[in-house]
């Protein structure tokens, strides 16, 4: 009994269509391409932060070690430095590729903060002995950690110089700002450590109109 053209025709249509969708997972499933980054003449890079765009912020130690932070576009870098640091350290990009922020230390060794968007402001919440600012959102809201005067790690929220302190609930000992949405600062991320000396990554959000973060 011979079969049908219309059903060889549906057997042959379905069987391109199942070839096209394996070949198409296949793509999906391809491993992605790594380039790596280093800063010319550096002996050390580490790129931190990205933003849509595809420009890099990070670190890097040049031949005499000591440590700056860059901008990365495409092949393209920039140098940052804060004036007068021993070390300068970037972690955060805005969308924009304007602000970047991170961390720098002064010649009497204290690690403070830092914003730069064309000049450079130090970033250190009240009382900090300590402190990295570690992400920034597209309204120019940053997030980070400082050690407070008794010595304890807590999480910060800069706008415009204005600070609110976090702290994860139940006795934890450090908390640690990461992160914050892109254009709202109504979801945070970072890390903090227990009670009992373990960390954890957390989620953190405000609830809209209000200080208050719901873990």
């Amino acid at each position: 009994m011979s079969i049908p053209k219309t059903t060889l025709l549906l057997v042959v249509c379905f069987s391109l269509l199942l070839t096209a969708l394996t070949v198409s997972l296949a793509a999906a499933q391809k491993a992605p391409t790594f380039t790596t980054i280093d800063f010319p003449g550096a002996i050390e890079t580490e790129a931190n932060g990205i933003n849509d765009s595809g420009t890099i912020g990070g670190t890097f130690a040049d031949a005499s070690g000591v440590i700056h932070g860059f901008q990365a576009t495409g092949r393209t870098f920039q140098m940052v430095d804060f004036p007068g640091a021993t070390a300068t350290m970037v972690y955060g990009i805005n969308t924009q590729g304007d602000v970047l922020v991170g961390s720098y230390i002064d010649v009497a060794g204290v690690t403070h903060g830092f914003m730069f968007s064309g000049a450079y402001t130090t970033i250190d919440p009240p009382g900090s002995t300590f402190t990295n600012a570690l992400g920034i959102n597209n309204n120019d809201e940053i997030v980070g950690t400082f050690v407070g005067p008794k010595g304890k790690f807590h999480g910060f929220h800069d706008f415009a110089g204005n600070f609110t302190t976090l702290d994860a609930p139940n006795g934890a000992r450090a908390t640690e700002l990461t992160g914050i949405q892109k254009f709202t600062d109504l979801g945070e991320s970072g890390i903090y450590i227990d009670s009992a000396g373990i960390e954890h990554g957390f989620f953190a959000h405000k609830n809209a109109g209000t200080h208050l973060r719901t873990f």
